[in-house]
């Protein structure tokens, strides 16, 4: 099972490993079980669903021990870049290993600039570039966030914004 959908991991859940983490699981905008064992294990975890939904999954994203979230948006509200950057300060809420990144459908070249606004202005240290800002994390290691436009667009989103768990100079490493 490379990518089953969250409807199919409910049908088939009871004869699955718990063991087990799949690679990659798509949710869509109607599910709400993001506790289940399936979703919050899986190496990678892609949402799609409504503007409306963005504060609850803020609090979810700080209990999920998913390595790897897309999230996209179904509907044409667009979010503030704050909406944004506090999904992706949720994100970090949770002990991420090296690698661990989220990355999130933009719809605009300037919302993705407010957002690295936003880290810019919020971090001490911050090294930026264009399209990208490195900030320093409390546990040595570093956030790298960035965004850059989509070959094709996807739903809504034209560009794509990723925020990574860099090995820092200080870093202490989690197994």
């Amino acid at each position: 099972m490379d990518q089953p959908n969250i409807m199919e991991i409910a049908s088939i859940s009871s004869i699955l490993d718990p063991s087990r983490t799949l690679r990659n699981v798509s949710v869509p905008h109607v599910y709400s079980n993001y506790q289940h064992s399936f979703v919050k294990n899986a190496q990678q975890l892609s949402i799609c669903t409504y503007t409306v939904v963005i504060n609850q999954l803020a609090w979810v994203f700080g209990t999920m021990e998913n390595q790897r979230f897309h999230f996209d948006l179904m509907d044409f509200h667009t979010p503030s870049a704050n909406d944004y950057f506090q999904l992706v300060l949720a994100w970090l809420g949770a002990e991420r290993r090296v690698g661990s990144m989220i990355t999130l459908g933009l719809r605009t070249d300037q919302i993705g600039e407010e957002i690295l606004e936003l880290v810019r202005s919020r971090t001490e240290r911050a090294e930026s570039t264009e399209r990208c800002v490195i900030a320093p994390l409390i546990n040595g290691r570093k956030l790298q966030v960035s965004y850059a436009p989509l070959p094709e667009k996807i739903h809504l989103s034209t560009f794509l914004l990723t925020a990574k768990i860099m090995e820092g100079e200080n870093s202490q490493k989690i197994d």
